[in-house]
């Protein structure tokens, strides 16, 4: 419904992808309560994404196990793949750090590098957001590095007045 995030994400996608190097994209939508609810799936993400790129992005119906690896594998250099949403499995957000840490290695084992452009989430202790760039080398993608530096420019500024202005989609997580 709204391609505001995706939109951002592109100068890194394209970044990665002009360099020639296979991406893979992991993200969540939602707050399913049961297991691939047909309404957060990112199938349609892939489709949009697709076309803001203006080339193909593959979709993979889950976002571990043997047939992700083996995606993962088909990619040639220069294409993009989008898992589901990492939100299906329950381990993305187990209160079990040892649960969370599974699903982060086998997430990490897929890549070579982990970049993030997922400023909104970068405080949150799921598998994805803390367990990859654990385990291997992590980044920040072009967005989240333009919103560090636009946060820095005013917390570094102790003189200038602040104006805080908190939105998103939910509200009561603020």
């Amino acid at each position: 419904q709204d391609d505001t995030r995706l939109k951002a994400a592109i100068p890194t996608i394209n970044h990665i992808v002009d360099a020639n190097a296979k991406l893979i994209i992991m993200s969540h939508q939602g707050r399913p309560t049961v297991a691939a609810e047909p309404e957060f799936s990112q199938q349609p993400v892939a489709t949009k994404l697709s076309e803001l790129l203006g080339r193909p992005v593959k979709f993979a119906a889950a976002c571990t196990g043997a047939d992700v690896v083996q995606a993962v594998a088909d990619l040639n250099d220069g294409e993009v793949l989008l898992l589901e949403n990492l939100r299906y499995d329950p381990r993305e957000k187990a209160k079990d750090e040892g649960e969370r840490l599974l699903l982060a290695k086998e997430l990490a084992a897929l890549a070579d590098v982990y970049v993030s452009d997922a400023f909104p989430n970068c405080h949150r202790t799921h598998a994805s957001m803390t367990g990859g760039p654990a385990i291997i080398p992590g980044f920040m993608g072009l967005q989240l590095q333009q919103e560090v530096q636009n946060l820095s420019a005013v917390l570094d500024s102790p003189k200038a007045p602040v104006t805080l202005i908190v939105s998103g989609a939910k509200m009561e997580t603020k």
